[in-house]
């Protein structure tokens, strides 16, 4: 990630210059073109003839972001008709307070004809501050920087999502997803800016060799060629946690090497001592909570504290959470909560909570970074949902 990082840093020239193109070009005029008309109230009071003939024009326009559409519009049509109430109830789901994006992302395949890009196109036109587009253009234009957004959708579109929102917090100027879509057909369908952006990969080599490679950086090098890596050793060679803290890498960009290992090279007495030194008030408020259930015991590791709790289920001790130490250097910590339960299947609530933060799958655990108090409210609320359900 730090080649990210390091590419992201070095877009000045070419985002000004994409700014400049920006305001000057039909892009700019259609960002606000569904304002009026894609939102709960306007689609809500929509008949049937009405709202289907919204949703056909909307595919034929290809939601003034990308082209095709015609050419699918009419069997596109057919399918709203044959399945009205159902995609009415779809698409009108973004506009609800406990709308579930990942469960949403799962279903665009029900829908045939309506796509991950016309679908992905619709959810930034409900709100371009929240959802990012994902289409064959996205993809291209990530792989220009050096990411790549292939897999499920649930997966790929998350990543985009990721990408943009460094790319945003990085230049305001972009100010929100549907500008950086905007900046994507820059790259890939202007000539000015496929000019900038093939200068800006000649000059940094390779996203991933613009900087000097740590240990992290060659296993993302391996991982571009060999997309499975066996790992093997004895019990405790850190097999696991490695691959976890890659993970955490790769999906929040901290660099696990510097801000989370570093806790594994301090020794067992001096780490005790080191520990005792760090105050993180999302740490101490999760850790706080779990202190308060009954029947949970507390093991200190050389980088986490491990909470076990008593199952009456298999009549034994279960690992309920394991808190990672928060690093000295960003301040995030990553919570892994393990429940082995029965067929140890996640309840649906739980892998809402989860995919939230589009940090599931490590061994079966679903694990996330906290960043903020919304992200410890978030834990707990996990944390006691499982502890309940022991």
């Amino acid at each position: 990630m730090k080649g990210l990082s390091c590419m992201i840093r070095d877009l000045g020239e070419l985002i000004d210059k994409f700014d400049v193109w920006y305001k000057n070009d039909e892009h700019s005029t259609n960002e606000d073109y569904y304002k009026d008309k894609i939102n709960k109230s306007y689609l809500q009071n929509l008949n049937r003839e009405p709202f289907i003939d919204f949703f056909y024009d909307f595919k034929a326009e290809g939601g003034k972001l990308q082209s095709g559409g015609e050419r699918s519009k009419n069997e596109f049509k057919k399918m709203v008709e044959n399945n009205y109430e159902s995609f009415r109830e779809y698409v009108l789901e973004p506009f609800n307070e406990n709308f579930n994006l990942s469960n949403w992302l799962t279903r665009i395949k029900k829908y045939e004809y309506f796509g991950e890009g016309a679908a992905t196109i619709y959810l930034n036109r409900v709100n371009k501050h929240k959802y990012c587009v994902k289409n064959n253009k996205t993809a291209d234009a990530l792989e220009m920087f050096g990411v790549k957004s292939k897999g499920p959708i649930t997966e790929s579109y998350f990543q985009v999502l990721h990408f943009q929102e460094q790319l945003i917090k990085k230049y305001p100027i972009l100010n929100n997803f549907y500008k950086a879509d905007a900046l994507n057909h820059y790259i890939i369908a202007i000539d000015e800016g496929k000019e900038l952006i093939e200068r800006l990969r000649n000059n940094s080599q390779n996203i991933l060799s613009s900087i000097q490679p740590s240990k992290n950086m060659n296993d993302t090098m391996l991982l571009q060629t060999k997309k499975q890596i066996i790992l093997y050793g004895p019990p405790g060679t850190g097999k696991t946690y490695h691959t976890k803290m890659m993970a955490v890498s790769f999906i929040s960009g901290i660099d696990y090497e510097r801000d989370l290992i570093e806790y594994d090279e301090l020794s067992d007495t001096d780490s005790k001592e080191e520990k005792k030194e760090v105050t993180n008030p999302l740490f101490n408020k999760i850790e706080s909570f779990v202190k308060t259930l009954s029947g949970i015991e507390a093991i200190p590791r050389s980088s986490m504290i491990g909470y076990y709790s008593y199952s009456k289920i298999l009549n034994k001790k279960i690992g309920l959470v394991w808190l990672a130490y928060p690093a000295r250097t960003t301040g995030f910590f990553p919570v892994h909560f393990r429940k082995e339960v029965g067929d140890t299947k996640y309840p649906q609530e739980a892998v809402n909570q989860i995919t939230n933060y589009r940090q599931n799958g490590w061994g079966g655990y679903p694990s996330f970074v906290v960043k903020n108090d919304r992200d410890a409210e978030k834990a707990i609320t996990l944390i006691k949902y499982g502890y309940e359900k022991l």
